[in-house]
């Protein structure tokens, strides 16, 4: 490749119009407060801005690729498909073999911003739609073991049924809702834990609170069986779905080449781990994971809107 001055202001042009609409989108506000409240103003995970696309320059940008693919020594790549396995062996050596590979000693550095203490509430003002969008955050330190990820799996499928038949249904509040979790490795091993939903601006407070008292119950009561049951019928539902896509494959193959201490024949036993986790394991996974005392709070509100 070379560096190509009119496809670089082509791209900065597009970068532009595209963060000047971004600028107007309440959804885009609401994300930029969360990122903030967890990692404050650091360049390396706050939104693109249009002095960054303005700041950015061609010539260092292809110093920098220059540099990065001059040695492909410790690059993997993966495949996954239906191919025959001599013939990708060959195409691999005419393509990939000769690449430039000089076996310069290389490693990562952590330059991950500590997480906040405590608890943090913000509210973001923007749009004119009569409707509002709160979400949660929970996270800490959490070993990456494969029984957490799954208990966070649970906690998570089961706290979306509570929280959709509470706030949806029961009280009628919610237009949609739902949870989401990751477990990361690298650079430090810790978690997020996400809880989410869309409702009228005046019943968010009230609604905060019922998921709130969802998330109570399911630590000092713990899940019911029957929804224990439903998170073993739909995690065993995906993983049949899921075992039939390359994505799969390749994602599963991705993370034991980034995570090489994690024995690859847990996939065998995964069915097995799914069927293993009891209502204790959830309710212990909760308490941990859900703490009343760390976690951000942000709720987005239509402009001039005021909350009592």
């Amino acid at each position: 490749p070379r560096a190509d001055e009119d496809a670089f202001e082509s791209f900065r042009n597009d970068q532009r119009a595209q963060l000047e609409n971004r600028s107007l989108s309440p959804n885009a506000a609401l994300q930029d407060a969360l990122v903030k409240a967890l990692y404050g103003d650091t360049v390396r995970r706050g939104p693109f801005t249009v002095e960054i696309i303005d700041s950015l320059d061609l010539a260092r940008g292809f110093e920098i690729y220059q540099d990065r693919f001059a040695d492909m020594s410790d690059f993997t790549f993966i495949f996954a498909g239906s191919f025959d396995v001599e013939q990708i062996k060959t195409l691999a050596e005419q393509y990939l073999g000769t690449l430039p590979a000089t076996d310069r000693g290389e490693t990562w550095q952590d330059v991950a911003p500590d997480l906040p203490t405590g608890v943090i509430q913000e509210a973001v003002k923007k749009g004119q739609d009569e409707q509002s969008i709160s979400e949660l955050i929970f996270y800490g330190d959490l070993a990456a073991t494969p029984d957490n990820r799954m208990h966070i799996r649970a906690v998570e499928t089961i706290l979306d049924i509570m929280v959709r038949d509470t706030v949806r249904e029961e009280l009628g509040g919610a237009y949609a809702s739902g949870t989401f979790s990751n477990i990361n490795e690298q650079p430090k091993e810790n978690y997020y834990f996400g809880v989410y939903f869309g409702s009228e601006p005046a019943r968010a407070r009230e609604l905060i609170d019922a998921v709130f008292g969802e998330i109570e119950k399911l630590q000092t009561e713990g899940p019911s069986e029957e929804n224990v049951t439903k998170f073993h019928e739909i995690q065993l539902n995906q993983r049949e779905e899921q075992v039939e896509t390359n994505g799969f494959w390749t994602a599963v193959l991705k993370f034991y080449v980034e995570n090489p201490d994690e024995p690859m024949s847990d996939i065998l036993v995964f069915e097995d781990r799914i069927r293993a986790v009891t209502a204790e394991d959830v309710q212990s996974a909760a308490q941990a994971y859900l703490p009343e005392n760390q976690y951000i709070e942000v709720i987005l509100y239509p402009e001039g809107f005021e909350a009592e």
